[in-house]
């Protein structure tokens, strides 16, 4: 599906009074200095939001040294308060047409409109220009700008290239943190086969002891009964002996009182014989009872047991010596038993812990295999890019092999990732850092620097890059720790773009080219035929005039019938022999206000070509006098002069 600007225009400010209609080939726009020739290019820049740093330049909004640009709010001073309005046609292959239209403002996102409807869902439309402003084509030429080269080999598939990139930057994220979580699982197995390693000799330990385990005797039951038997007789011998000297001391004031009682009676029957015979009678017995009863006493008082308790206690604790030897031994038995408890215990902590290992391991392979399948997805992207990249340079030196060739090499030789690894070697004490970084960065990948690292390898590090085993191994004793390590992952393969120039047909370099000569090798690579407008503000800067004619005019020709072509220009030769479809000449009313242009082809407007471009028709005579017959030679005849 090709695309077509068919017109801009503004609301408001400069450019109010000056709609623009372009041809759907060639469009030239010419114009003396300061008239807002590129006051258009940029507001087309800005409706279609190309290049978000741009748009941020040119309306106004700082960034880093953005406001010391030429460019630098020049949509913001011109536009105003308006909006920008272009309108576009799309057209496939089928015959099919689609018109669209693009309106901006200051502060405002982009709004596409089909048939006057809004368009929510896709803004691929916005993608679909290509925009070079004044100074575009110097700058690519500079030395060391391989990216901004690169960016312009990409174009084509830009759109598949972003998502290319975003799902690479997604899938090194993914791999980055993988590294991490590998790294936590490795150490859990480290710490977990120390404390294996500490219990090993568990299982031993317990084999040995329920071999050497004492066994409980069969007599302890028995002689424990007799020895229970022969201890609650003495404890009731005791309690008896213990009762009766109790009752000692307690019949003691009873014998005081009896005797006190017989002294009494004998009293009576002395000094009576006056008695009653029954009372006497009584009194008889009553002293009788009283004999009796401490007699009793006596015997009770003189009845000691402790003695025999004690020498009962001392057969018994004989008796009980077999048992006491006994309940030894069972303390010895159960002394065992605590211990062969302890060692189970233990021996199911060990297995706990195997059992850990063994998931942690199994997690471990799941990282790594996890690990490989990433790192085999960002390979297939960077392959696939490479491939993308491979085919544009293949297209570009089909179609310009006698001016320039392009080749593209793929390593990881970058600044980017030796800087990465200079952080990560920081603060080691490693001797030539700088060095030691660059190196790593120039032989190793950063998947197999993380391998070497992780399986400790310093021998192979160290003959990889010919250094000493010593400080190789404290290179990764030092990055294998490193929180950032796996950052590593992230790094992409540097391609960089060789390009050589064709200058009379000797090949060169385009790196020894002047500055002029670079921006020409480099034109094959901005004009190419694809399907979306193509603005050129100024394309002849830094380019002699013989390329112009030579080279220049011929791509164009045959390019405008492919692509629509949009630029703006100080050089004659671009719209007159390039046979524009359209000339649009700018021209102010004042210097705030740009009058309607003019248009027209080549033929209504050679006038303004012949006075805004070869300096009007007087010029042009005394130039065509001053060669006189030098313009009658040709080409070879002018080489031999």
């Amino acid at each position: 599906m090709n695309t077509y600007l068919k017109k801009i225009s503004t609301s408001s400010g400069f450019l109010e009074d000056c709609p623009v209609e372009f041809g759907r080939t060639l469009t030239c726009i010419i114009g003396a200095r300061g008239t807002c020739k590129s006051t258009l290019i940029e507001s087309i820049r800005f409706a279609f939001e190309t290049e978000k740093e741009r748009i941020a330049t040119i309306v106004g909004k700082k960034d880093g040294d953005n406001q010391g640009l030429p460019t630098f709010g020049i949509i913001k001073t011109t536009l105003r308060a308006g909006s920008v309005r272009c309108e576009l046609e799309t057209s496939g292959t089928s015959g099919s047409r689609q018109d669209y239209t693009l309106e901006r403002e200051i502060d405002g996102e982009p709004r596409i409109f089909i048939n006057g409807v809004r368009e929510h869902t896709s803004r691929d439309l916005l993608h679909g220009i290509e925009i070079f402003s004044q100074g575009d084509l110097q700058r690519i030429a500079e030395e060391n700008n391989n990216a901004l080269r690169l960016t312009l080999i990409d174009r084509p598939h830009k759109e598949e290239v972003q998502i290319l990139n975003e799902n690479r930057q997604k899938i090194a994220h993914k791999l980055s943190h993988c590294g991490l979580d590998l790294r936590k699982s490795r150490d859990r197995i480290s710490t977990l086969g120390h404390e294996v390693a500490q219990l090993s000799s568990v299982p031993g330990q317990l084999n040995q002891l329920q071999k050497e385990a004492p066994v409980a005797s069969p007599e302890l039951e028995a002689e424990q009964e007799a020895h229970e038997d022969r201890r609650r007789v003495l404890e009731s011998l005791k309690s008896v002996e213990a009762d009766r000297e109790e009752l000692v001391q307690r019949i003691e004031s009873a014998r005081a009182l009896g005797n006190k009682i017989t002294e009494s009676v004998s009293d009576i029957e002395i000094d009576g014989g006056i008695l009653p015979v029954d009372l006497t009678s009584r009194l008889e017995e009553l002293s009788d009872g009283i004999d009796k009863v401490m007699t009793g006493i006596e015997k009770v008082i003189s009845m000691r047991l402790a003695l025999l308790i004690d020498a009962l206690e001392q057969r018994f604790e004989e008796a009980s010596e077999m048992y006491y030897q006994l309940r030894q031994q069972e303390q010895v038995v159960n002394e065992s038993l605590k211990k062969e408890k302890a060692l189970i215990r233990q021996l199911e902590y060990l297995e706990g812990l195997r059992t850990k290992m063994e998931n942690k391991r199994a997690e471990e392979s799941r990282f790594l295999r996890e690990r490989q399948d990433l790192r085999a997805q960002l390979r297939q992207i960077d392959d696939k890019l490479y491939a993308l990249r491979i085919a544009e340079i293949d297209s570009i030196n089909r179609d310009h092999r006698d001016t320039v060739q392009l080749s593209l090499s793929s390593s990881w030789k970058s600044h980017k990732y030796a800087k990465r690894l200079k952080d990560l070697l920081g603060g080691s004490r490693i001797w030539s850092q700088d060095d030691v970084a660059r190196s790593i960065a120039e032989q190793i990948e950063p998947s197999e620097l993380i391998d070497l690292v992780e399986t400790g390898d310093a021998q192979r590090l160290a003959d990889l890059l010919k250094r000493d085993l010593g400080q190789m191994t404290r290179v990764i004793a030092h990055i294998g720790d490193h929180p950032k390590l796996y950052d590593l992952e992230k790094e992409k393969p540097a391609d960089l773009l060789s390009v050589t120039f064709f200058d009379k047909g000797e090949p060169k370099a385009v790196e020894t080219l002047s500055k002029g000569q670079r921006a020409t090798a480099l034109l094959p690579i901005i004009l190419r035929p694809l399907p979306y407008p193509l603005l050129f503000d100024q394309p002849e800067d830094d380019l002699d005039n013989s390329f112009i004619f030579k080279s220049l005019i011929d791509i164009v020709r045959e390019l405008k019938s492919k692509r629509q072509l949009i630029f703006v220009t100080h050089n004659a030769n671009i719209p007159v022999l390039g046979d524009a479809e359209k000339i649009v000449v700018m021209r102010m009313q004042n210097p705030t206000k740009a009058s309607p242009a003019l248009t027209g082809d080549v033929e209504n407007r050679k006038k303004e070509i012949l006075n805004l471009l070869e300096g009007g028709a007087e010029a042009f005579a005394r130039r065509e006098r001053y060669y006189g017959n030098l313009l009658n030679r040709s080409d070879d005849e002018m080489a031999e002069m």
